[in-house]
C-alpha cells in the first residue's frame, strides 16, 4: 500500500505503467509458488526420514530450476518489454514508464526465485520464524525507504521505485541465503 502511493505521486502515467509491470511480474508468482511447495514437501519429507543432505540436494536442484524457469522468463520480458506493452495499451507514455516496470520485473525474478524456494525450505524444516523475519524486515528497512528516496527525493521516478524493489528482493535473498548456508535448520526440532 505504501509503495502504491508512492508510485501515484508519480502521475498516472508512471502508476498505469506500474501497475502493468506488477500484472505481468505476477504471472512469475505461479512458478515461483509451486517451488517453493515443492521445497517445503521434499526439504519436510527428507528432514522426517532423517536425510538432510536428500534435503539440502533437493533445495539446490529446486533452487537451479526456479532459477532458470523464472530466469528465462525474466531475460525474455526484459528484451521484449516494449512488444509486451503493447499488447495492453498503445498509450505511448504509459508504454514508456511501463518498461522500468516490465525490465524491474524482469531483474526481480532471480531474487524473487531464490526468495520462493529457499523460504519454503525452511518452512518445511520449520524455520518459519526467520522465514517471517526475512519477508517483513527487508520491507520495512529497504523497500520502503528505498522506493521514496529513489523514487521520490532523487527523482528517479519509477525506474527508482524498482530499483527499490529489486534491491529489496535482493535483501530477502541473501538473509535466507545466509540462513540456508548456516545448516542448523538441518537439525531444528518440531
Amino acid at each position: 500500500l505504501l509503495s502504491v502511493t508512492i508510485v501515484a505521486q508519480l502521475g498516472t502515467d508512471a502508476y498505469a505503467g506500474h501497475q502493468l509491470g506488477i500484472q505481468l511480474l505476477s504471472i512469475s508468482y505461479t512458478p515461483g509458488f509451486a517451488f517453493s511447495v515443492a521445497a517445503t514437501t521434499l526439504v519436510g519429507q527428507a528432514l522426517g526420514q532423517g536425510k538432510p543432505d536428500l534435503a539440502e540436494a533437493c533445495v539446490r536442484m529446486a533452487n537451479l530450476l526456479a532459477l532458470s524457469v523464472m530466469g528465462g522468463a525474466g531475460a525474455i520480458a526484459f528484451l521484449w518489454a516494449e512488444p509486451i506493452l503493447r499488447i495492453f495499451t498503445m498509450q505511448s507514455a504509459v508504454i514508456a514508464q511501463g518498461i522500468y516496470a516490465v525490465r524491474g520485473g524482469a531483474l526481480f525474478q532471480l531474487p524473487l526465485a531464490l526468495s520462493f524456494v529457499l523460504s519454503g525450505a525452511l518452512r518445511g524444516a520449520g524455520d518459519t520464524r526467520f522465514v517471517l523475519f526475512s519477508q517483513t524486515a527487508p520491507l520495512w528497512v529497504v523497500r520502503i525507504p528505498l522506493v521514496y528516496r529513489f523514487g521520490i527525493t532523487w527523482g528517479w521516478g519509477l525506474s527508482g521505485v524498482w530499483a527499490g524493489f529489486i534491491l529489496d528482493g535482493s535483501a530477502r535473498a541473501l538473509l535466507l541465503v545466509l540462513r540456508f548456508r548456516q545448516g542448523r535448520w538441518k537439525w531444528l526440532k518440531i
